[in-house]
């Protein structure tokens, strides 16, 4: 009986390589022979699959972006039903380098936009990342909380938002080089989230 073989399963690993190399030796120097090498695969099958490296590269970014999301959703899985503050700590917790899978993220991500400064498609790739979304969907949490009193009124939730979102992504790359520890990061973000949901006593 003929092997089945599922093709997306084989796209992700291709991607998952893809992210290995771009980890340590960022994407200008990653080819689709060494990708092939990475992913343990033939050079005909990444080809297959990929028929340039713009194509690949475009799809390794996206499938990052879905890992993430999946790796929110079972930090979340709580066996409740989440508090506002917990949906959007467990989201940025996916953009600081707490641990290996976190600290490959971030190099990956600093990869891919250093590629994009020059590459109109990678950079198009970044703006429609759900981001912008993401961060309207925590405005909205915020506001929820606030119509509930269990936010400060005079929180401006856009701003709020923008604020966690740069402690998260602009933090990362201070604990990547060593000037600041995960742990500094993750209390700055808590700081600020406790700004906005302040403890009940």
């Amino acid at each position: 009986m003929p092997k089945v073989v599922d093709h997306e399963q084989r796209r992700q690993e291709i991607a998952a390589a893809v992210w290995r190399l771009a980890s340590t030796s960022g994407l200008e120097s990653v080819s689709l022979r060494q990708v092939a090498a990475e992913a343990g695969v033939s050079m005909r099958l990444v080809q297959y699959y990929f028929e340039t490296k713009h194509g690949m590269l475009l799809y390794a970014l996206k499938h990052l972006n879905e890992v993430l999301e999946q790796r929110v959703r079972a930090r979340l899985d709580l066996g409740r039903e989440p508090t506002a503050r917990e949906i959007i700590r467990a989201s940025l917790l996916e953009l600081v380098p707490v641990d290996e899978h976190g600290r490959m993220v971030s190099l990956v991500f600093i990869a891919f936009f250093v590629r994009a400064l020059n590459d109109p498609d990678m950079g198009e790739a970044f703006r429609g990342d759900g981001t912008d979304e993401l961060a309207a969907f925590f405005a909205g949490l915020i506001r929820d909380s606030q119509a509930a009193g269990a936010s400060p009124a005079w929180l401006d939730p856009e701003r709020e938002v923008a604020t966690l979102i740069a402690v998260a992504n602009g933090m990362g790359p201070d604990v990547l080089v060593g000037t600041a520890t995960a742990e500094k990061v993750l209390a700055t973000l808590d700081y600020n989230l406790d700004r906005v949901f302040p403890p009940v006593d």
